[in-house]
């Protein structure tokens, strides 16, 4: 039973990784807290953005939402490895959940990295705010 269990956990953790691999740069750096409401009084047309403006800010947006799952992984490793007491196999699974968090925090830098690459190419401006 405990084998059944650890290769779910094994299987959906690589699940979580292949998604976030091909979901980070779809998501780098999304402008959710504009206030658009100006924007949608009147007929919604792709010419004043693009549709390449479009698709980079649904993978900003991605991006940010699989960033702060990270971090609140690393804060759950931090939580796990705190709480560890005396039991010898927690610190060993909190050393895991921060490594793979971290791992997921390059992983999203260097989504970012990418996408903003290609931004350049698709003849969008690249801003940092």
């Amino acid at each position: 039973m405990q084998s059944k269990l650890a290769l779910l956990k094994t299987k959906t953790a690589r699940l979580i990784l292949a998604a976030s691999v091909i979901l980070v740069p779809l998501a780098a750096k999304a402008d959710v807290l504009e206030d658009r409401s100006a924007d949608i009084t009147g007929p919604v047309s792709m010419s004043e953005g693009g549709l390449f403006d479009l698709i980079f800010k649904i993978l900003n947006w991605l991006l940010g939402l699989v960033g702060l799952a990270a971090f609140v992984m690393l804060l759950y490793g931090g939580f796990l490895y705190l709480t560890a007491g005396a039991n010898e196999e927690a610190p060993k699974k909190a050393k895991n959940v921060i490594m793979y968090a971290v791992i997921g925090l390059v992983v999203i830098a260097l989504a970012y990295a990418v996408v903003s690459y290609f931004k350049g190419f698709a003849g969008t401006e690249v801003t940092t705010s």
